[in-house]
């Protein structure tokens, strides 16, 4: 009875807040929050719509959300504004361009790069490729550049 009364208080202390969530095992981006979409526009079935769209979840129960186009920035800067908008937007403070490199390398650009392989449709496939070879020619990172040339994408 006294560990729910404490709750009971805690809760009531604290309530008016908003929590983020900091971990999600099922978000293949390495980061809460940021996910990579891309997808055939209905009405142009040669045309893809390719981007990160960062969300934040206001205390109203809404939610706020930003898109970066991968065609427009690049992966990896798209991916990057991405993070540090939604770090900004949680009041946690902005990630260094190495961590960022690095969750980009080991945790979403493998996934990527197997997605852009088994992708059926055949204009999403050329545009995930695309950045793909985009990617490596813009990239200084000897990490992402061997993760591009062991992939067999460059």
């Amino acid at each position: 009875m006294q560990a729910r009364a404490y709750r009971d208080q805690l809760v009531e202390k604290l309530s008016g807040g908003h929590s983020y969530q900091s971990e999600n095992w099922l978000n293949n981006t390495g980061w809460v929050g940021v996910a990579m979409h891309c997808r055939t526009v209905s009405h142009k079935p040669d045309s893809v719509v390719h981007f990160f769209r960062a969300q934040v979840p206001l205390p109203d129960g809404k939610s706020k959300s930003r898109s970066w186009a991968v065609r427009r920035y690049g992966l990896l800067p798209a991916y990057t504004h991405a993070v540090q908008w939604r770090l900004a937007e949680t009041g946690k403070p902005a990630a260094s361009d190495q961590e960022i490199e690095t969750c980009f390398a080991s945790k979403f650009l493998p996934l990527y790069m197997k997605f852009a392989r088994d992708e059926s449709e055949a204009a999403e496939r050329q545009a995930l490729m695309g950045s793909l070879q985009e990617l490596y020619s813009a990239t200084d990172s000897p990490t992402i550049k061997r993760l591009l040339r062991d992939g067999r994408v460059c």
